[in-house]
């Protein structure tokens, strides 16, 4: 089946006007066809902002991390990120609390094979704890404050191998690094920024995740 996430409703079957329907996120059968068995009770709610649902991680178990802007999903608080069991209803047992903090969100998603959940973006604390632009979180949605990631300004997408290294890409400071960055594998550009035309440094490097 296939999850589809974004802003605004998505509509099914139904009658008129539109018929069916669920807010930001919805699933579709092997063929497209719409499927009813998944109800979202409400989807995502943020007054004053444009909902939506950006990010979607669907976990061995087939529980949905998702991420985006998020305030509540149906009644219940949940800031940025949440998770949903494979019938769309949602998992109360995982809450990150505060989620991201400063002037950025959540970019991307990468689970480890122990079942932690790297959340990486262009935040700069996660439930209030430092993070800059990369945290770790347990199983039940906290914050792993054992681990410390790279000081780095921003991160934009994670790929995550079967043996729990982790791929990352993004705006760098220049180094050394804390934890330690394998320069094994590093892909560099500069881009340039269309509106100030300041240059930046994007790379993509290979790390080793810490315990």
């Amino acid at each position: 089946k296939i999850l589809v996430g974004g802003q605004g409703a998505f509509y099914g079957q139904g009658t008129a006007p539109y018929g069916e329907h669920r807010n930001q996120l919805c699933r579709l059968n092997a063929d497209g066809s719409w499927d009813a068995s998944f109800e979202t009770a409400g989807g995502a709610g943020n007054a004053g902002f444009v909902e939506s649902v950006n990010q979607i991680l669907v976990q061995p178990d087939q529980r949905i991390v998702i991420s985006g802007n998020i305030a509540r999903w149906g009644r219940v608080t949940r800031k940025s990120i949440a998770r949903l069991h494979p019938d769309g209803a949602l998992d109360l047992s995982f809450d990150s609390g505060e989620g991201p903090g400063g002037l950025g969100g959540i970019q991307s998603l990468g689970l480890l094979p122990n079942g932690q959940i790297y959340v990486v973006g262009t935040f700069s604390t996660f439930d209030g704890i430092q993070s800059p632009a990369i945290t770790r979180l347990n199983q039940d949605g906290s914050v792993d404050e054992g681990y410390r990631g790279p000081n780095i300004i921003h991160v934009r997408d994670i790929a995550v191998l079967p043996d729990g290294t982790a791929f990352i890409a993004g705006g760098f400071r220049s180094g050394p690094f804390t934890p330690p960055i394998s320069a094994s594998h590093v892909t560099e550009v500069d881009w340039k920024h269309p509106s100030t035309g300041s240059t930046h440094k994007l790379a993509s490097y290979e790390f080793e995740p810490m315990c």
